[in-house]
């Protein structure tokens, strides 16, 4: 038991504290993004530009990088993403002067993060099992989803702080560098062997494991139907992440304390809904799910009508939850 204990502190651990501090930087990263634009532009139009591009090339880069993440070093990927990462958010934040001049620099900026993302998100899934024994991988998923969930509740609430002590969206941009610089420190120490070689002349086939992926989601229908619904319900939500700072800053003349409440109030209800869907029996999943997309665009509509603050929470728990 306790070498188990010690093989889980010098695997698991890290890998939970690379998560938590790139997740912390990311968070306070959106919630400048989001805030300083539309109260600088007092519009959604280029925070709209933004998010089209880089939720673009994450849609591509996610397609494209499954075979690189099946055949490179793990360990070796994670490391390049966060170096990347942090290159391109301390270049942003060293260059970043003014929204009208310089919105290339945030696009690109933007768009480097995805391209890490797209390639770091399954290369940190695939690595668990490497690190973790069989038995803590349980234990370490569960730490990392209560991790997740206290730092999407505190992260707005501590980038509200900041802001208050230095209201400068580039001070905000080079916090998310140094998350990616300390995270990639702390991989650089996991321990972690893959006896795989990578050879550049060998054939990633990625023509092959994307047509028979192809032909394996639309083979069943219930799964594509369910690919097709979420991916709607993403395109709503993702305009619904553009107006709500809108709407908090613009319409209601309301403060970032208010906006990284609205924040926190979504991640609360997405704990308790997990919560709530820990007891649910599994045949009634689906119903649920249904029926609680239709509450989210009940409050939605009753948000868009009445323009009211109350609405405005109610609308974040209802969507986090």
């Amino acid at each position: 038991m306790k070498g188990n204990k010690q093989l889980f502190l010098r695997g698991g651990y890290p890998l939970l504290a690379n998560y938590g501090i790139s997740l912390i930087g990311d968070t306070l990263y959106l919630f400048a993004i989001n805030w300083f634009l539309v109260s600088q532009t007092q519009n959604t139009a280029l925070l709209g530009k933004i998010n089209s591009v880089s939720t673009s090339i994450l849609l591509v880069s996610n397609i494209l990088v499954g075979p690189l993440v099946d055949q490179v070093n793990r360990k070796k990927l994670l490391i390049f993403s966060d170096l990347m990462s942090f290159l391109a958010c301390l270049a942003c934040a060293v260059l970043y002067k003014d929204y009208l001049d310089d919105q290339f620099i945030l696009i690109l900026t933007s768009a480097i993060l995805s391209i890490a993302l797209a390639i770091n998100s399954p290369a940190a899934k695939a690595i668990v099992p490497h690190v973790v024994l069989g038995e803590d991988i349980e234990r370490f998923n569960s730490i990392q989803n209560t991790l997740s969930s206290i730092i999407k509740v505190g992260a707005p609430i501590i980038g509200s702080l900041i802001l208050a002590v230095n209201n400068n969206f580039n001070f905000f941009i080079l916090i998310n560098s140094l998350s990616f610089l300390l995270s990639a420190l702390i991989i650089a120490f996991v321990p972690y062997c893959d006896n795989k070689q990578f050879h550049v002349s060998q054939s990633f086939q990625f023509h092959t494991h994307f047509v028979s992926g192809l032909k394996y989601v639309f083979s069943m229908k219930k799964i594509l139907g369910v690919m097709v619904f979420i991916s709607l319900l993403n395109f709503i939500m993702t305009a619904y992440d553009l107006v709500i700072p809108f709407a908090i800053n613009v319409l209601l003349k309301q403060s970032d304390k208010i906006y990284s409440l609205v924040l926190s109030i979504e991640a609360l209800g997405g704990i308790l809904g997990g919560v709530l869907l820990t007891y649910r029996g599994s045949g009634q999943s689906e119903e649920s799910f249904i029926q609680d997309v239709k509450y989210l665009a009940l409050v939605l509509l009753m948000a868009g009508f009445f323009q009211n603050l109350f609405f405005i929470f109610l609308c974040a728990w209802v969507n986090g939850f």
